[in-house]
């Protein structure tokens, strides 16, 4: 079979191997980085070197494996539609659909499951259907299904101004409910009736509240129903008595009068059992706090096991680890879930100096869902490596069982969720789409969403092993600020082990993004969004492990954001930015890439690209500028662990063949992403010199051979522009002239800005004829057009397609031997040749510097590829050819001002057994990273 092999600079060359289990994607090449690359490919399987945490010297630390992330974690293909029977079919009424939906799900959720844990499908036929109200999926094994997310789907229209969210998916919660007045003591209050209301009042200075024998097991929150005309004073939640400790407190805030009841909520810590509540108040400045009309405390559904504590006796258990020891592992077994509990305590909270924020190590307590898979002399193996340190000197942790009621095998997919709204800046409309509490093995799939005010998809507590793929959000109506326009969000620090991928997103603010204190693995990946107004990233207050794999968007950021917010801090820690790239040309934030590591913790980015690389604290950097294979640190890890075939499950075609940026750009959401392929001209933005009124340049893009532009006036100097929104990488552009063949003579050429063009290397020539497939040098622009110098009539295209094509042509430069004007010692000529970004031939002068490569025998060249990453200096040079090495002549074509990060050559095809870089002129004394030579066809 026929396989493409890469360098470690992307670059790829044509192979004929036997057929072996490798994808072109993952491909053996290693990330090459300064002092040696933190995981690199060897013999087709990825290693690992360790690093030491900011602020530690134990370089005991690794990249974590991301591949458990995703549905049945990770690997297995989201169930076939045909694979789950259609129980219930509803059509549009053109009226209130609320009921007639969640009456169709109850149904379905009532019947057995099948052997496969499914009940059946909901299907709603295309149409618009009027949700003025939340739907609940609170069974297992149930799918809402429609037949298509455009705009001829089907649509679920929240019609109601107000905030609520459309679907909620997981099980009802398990709550306890105490009307006010159902106290068992009490000092200072009184009881009041206000219509049909009972509620408690004349809460001052002093007084208290008992409810006696509350089940408070696994519970992290208590909602009350509360009245105030001001913020004055505080409601603190207390164990077994008057002084007993606090669990929890609660601010009191106005309401807007004292029969004016609102909802608010306590967060209290964990405790087990059953115990005696007491709600005790303060109020320095005097006067009435509050009205009480009830007390929610809601149970968590999750929860430790009561009595399997066993604390962590390693001194350091590192990331990327799977063995820990514990005190005694007697009550342990292998398959036995487990929380492994990092427990940080002050001297971290100090060395991250967050207590000014407000950070206390009870509310930075992580949990980490893992299974045991082996036990010896009290040393646990774990099935998922740890993402976060575990070390006594920042105050350790522990084990424990733990229990979960979570529902699974729900699915929504094939839908449109649209909202009403009353103006740009509306928010009484629906929040978020789709909503996930308490749910395992559950997937969202093709689905769009618009006119949101905060997410399409919200992942909430304890989520783990979903899956949300091919799916988009657009034209997000709220203010732009805080809270709002989180498109895809993990958005409690329960959920875990979740995957995000092939997502498209659009006026978002922080587009992909973990809330507080989520602790991983998650991972993002093969995603982009357009228009950002913030960054992506970990958001705020140390979330950990989470992988953003091949993701474009407007900024990348994990760092300390100090004050910013409600002083939110570290943002996370272990979190890795790979092969991603930042552009933003219409939102509104910056388009960095900015990474910073907290005591204790690494953050990286590998492979990645943007406006501005923003260097800080500890942020560890590899192949800035230029991505690096594997392609996708996910899929490889998955091939790693399971297999090829796992790879294949959860991946398309075009996602195997490289990136899909593209794809998705001209999707936008618009119907089945599966429909557009990896023509990156489709659906964009078009331009021409010229054109007839029934033939516009749109028609050179439609995908239609049988239509066509036709320039207007002459035959000469005509052309045709597309504009991609943002840069996309391309090497392949089809032309074809079936209509009427009339072009002799035609050039390609890229622009940053559509205004300063230059003539792409390789990619020219005479007639077009019916169809024609030109190959180049891999081109990142954000505008390309076909320029015809010459016709024998008005010329008219019928159809342009452009790919990002594997560039399979050798570099000629391999292999050979190399030398200089002058070297240092481990910056020879030879490192410029290696196909490793981290190494480079550094001149001992800063003019008339050259490099020279000696071809063994004449060979032709015509385009020359030069890498000056790490120090840009070159302000002159040329090319220059030699039959003997001793004259030199300049390539006709072949000369320069600066080089860069990547600079592509073309020039006159010359055939020569010696080949020279001449550096005219530099800033300092010159040094190349890397130069390859080909000869284009």
């Amino acid at each position: 079979m026929m396989i493409m092999v890469f360098n470690r600079l992307g670059r790829c060359f044509l192979a004929v191997l036997l057929a072996l289990p490798l994808l072109p994607l993952l491909s053996p090449v290693t990330a090459g980085a300064a002092g040696g690359p933190l995981v690199y490919l060897e013999n087709g399987t990825l290693h690992y070197n360790t690093y030491a945490n900011e602020e530690e010297t134990n370089a005991v630390n690794q990249i974590p494996d991301f591949s458990h992330a995703g549905y049945g974690g990770g690997g297995v293909a989201l169930p076939e539609r045909s694979e789950i029977p259609v129980k219930a079919v509803l059509g549009p009424s053109g009226g209130d659909d609320r009921d007639r939906i969640q009456s169709a799900i109850d149904a379905v959720s009532a019947l057995p499951a099948d052997a496969n844990g499914f009940r059946g499908a909901v299907l709603l036929t295309a149409g618009t259907y009027y949700v003025p109200d939340t739907l609940y999926m609170r069974q297992s094994g149930v799918v809402l299904r429609g037949e298509g997310q455009g705009a001829d789907g089907t649509i679920l229209l929240g019609n109601t101004p107000a905030a609520y969210n459309l679907l909620q998916a997981g099980p009802a919660p398990q709550e306890v409910r105490i009307e006010g007045e159902d106290r068992n003591a009490q000092s200072g209050t009184s009881l009041y009736t206000g219509g049909d209301n009972r509620y408690i009042g004349s809460i001052n200075e002093g007084d208290w509240i008992k409810y006696a024998s509350v089940d408070i097991s696994g519970a992290k929150e208590i909602h009350f129903r509360v009245a105030s005309s001001h913020s004055n004073g505080t409601m603190q939640v207390r164990l077994n008595s008057v002084d007993g400790p606090v669990i929890g407190e609660y601010a009191n805030a106005s309401t807007g009068g004292w029969t004016t009841f609102a909802n608010a909520y306590v967060l209290i810590e964990p405790t087990d059992g059953v115990h005696d509540l007491y709600l005790t108040f303060s109020n320095p400045a005097g006067g009435n706090i509050l009205n009480i009309d009830w007390l929610n405390v809601l149970n968590d559904l999750v929860s430790e096991v009561p009595q399997t504590r066993q604390p962590v006796t390693s001194s350091y258990v590192p990331t990327g680890a799977r063995t820990l020891k514990v005190a005694s592992a007697a009550d342990y077994r292998v398959g036995e879930k487990i929380f492994v509990v990092r427990t940080p305590n002050w001297a971290w909270i100090n060395e991250l100096d967050m207590a000014q924020y407000g950070w206390t190590p009870q509310a930075y307590i992580a949990k980490y869902e893992r299974t045991i898979t082996a036990i010896e002399n009290n040393i646990l193996t774990v099935d998922i490596p740890l993402v976060q340190s575990i070390s006594s000197h920042y105050g350790g942790g522990y084990v424990a069982g733990y229990r979960a009621e979570r529902i699974s095998r729900i699915g929504v997919e094939d839908l449109r969720f649209d909202s009403f709204y009353a103006g740009a800046a509306d928010e009484l409309h629906v929040q978020d789409a789709i909503v996930f509490d308490y749910t395992e093995d559950s997937w969202v799939r093709n689905v769009t969403g618009l006119h949101l005010a905060h997410s399409l998809v919200s992942l909430n507590k304890w989520n783990t092993r979903l899956t949300v793929q091919d799916s988009a959000v657009r034209d997000m109506v709220s203010l732009v600020q805080g809270g709002r326009r989180y498109p895809f969000a993990i958005n409690h620090e329960t959920s875990s082990m979740n995957l995000f991928q092939r997502n498209y997103a659009q006026d978002g603010r922080h587009e992909f993004s973990t809330s507080s204190r989520v602790a991983g693995p998650n991972v993002f990946l093969d995603s982009y969004a357009i228009n950002s107004h913030a960054d992506s990233g970990p958001h705020h207050r140390y979330a950990t492990g989470t992988l953003y794999d091949n993701i474009q968007t407007g900024a990348l950021r994990v760092w300390n954001r100090g004050s910013l917010g409600t002083g939110q801090g570290w943002t996370g820690a272990q979190i890795v930015f790979w092969n991603c790239r930042t552009y933003n040309p219409l939102g509104t934030t910056n388009d960095d890439v900015r990474v910073a590591s907290p005591a204790g913790g690494k953050n990286m980015a590998i492979g990645c690209s943007g406006e501005e690389q923003v260097q800080d604290n500890g942020g560890y950097w590899e192949s800035w500028g230029e991505p690096v294979l594997p392609r996708s640190l996910y899929l490889q890890q998955l091939q790693d662990r399971l297999g090829v075939q796992a790879v294949n499950n959860v991946t398309t075609p075009e996602q195997r063949q490289g990136s899909i940026w593209g794809q998705l750009a001209a999707w936008k959401g618009n119907g089945n992403p599966a429909e557009y392929s990896n023509n990156l001209a489709r659906n964009q933005s078009y331009a021409s010199s010229s054109a007839y009124s029934s033939y516009p340049e749109g028609l050179m893009f439609d995908g239609n051979p049988a239509t066509r532009w036709a320039a207007r006036g002459s035959g000469t100097n005509q052309w045709v522009s597309v504009d991609f929104g943002t840069p996309l990488e391309y090497s392949q552009v089809v032309l074809k002239e079936s209509s009427f063949p009339r072009v002799t003579s035609f050039k390609l050429q890229s622009s940053a800005d559509g205004s300063v063009w230059e003539d792409i290397p390789g990619a020219a020539g005479d007639a077009i004829g019916s169809s024609l497939t030109v190959h180049f040098v891999p081109v990142n622009s954000r505008y390309l057009r076909l320029y015809i110098l010459d016709a024998t009539g008005e010329p008219t295209i019928n159809e342009m397609e452009v790919y990002n094509a594997p560039f399979t042509a050798p570099d000629l430069a391999q292999g050979k031997t190399y030398s200089a004007s002058s070297t240092y010692t481990g910056y020879e000529a030879g490192r410029a040749f290696d196909q490793n970004l981290s190494t480079r031939w550094a001149a001992q002068s800063t003019t008339g510097q050259w490099i020279a490569i000696d071809m063994g025998a004449p060979a032709a060249v015509n385009t020359a590829i030069v890498r000056e990453t790490s120090y840009p200096r070159v302000t002159g040079y040329e090319w220059q050819y030699s039959q003997d090495g001793q004259v030199w002549t300049a390539v006709p074509g072949g000369a320069g001002s600066t080089l860069g990060s990547r600079k592509i050559n073309g020039f006159s095809s010359v055939t020569a057994r010696y080949f020279r870089l001449y550096v005219n002129s530099a800033s300092d004394k010159p040094t190349i990273n890397e130069i390859e030579l080909y000869h284009l066809q």
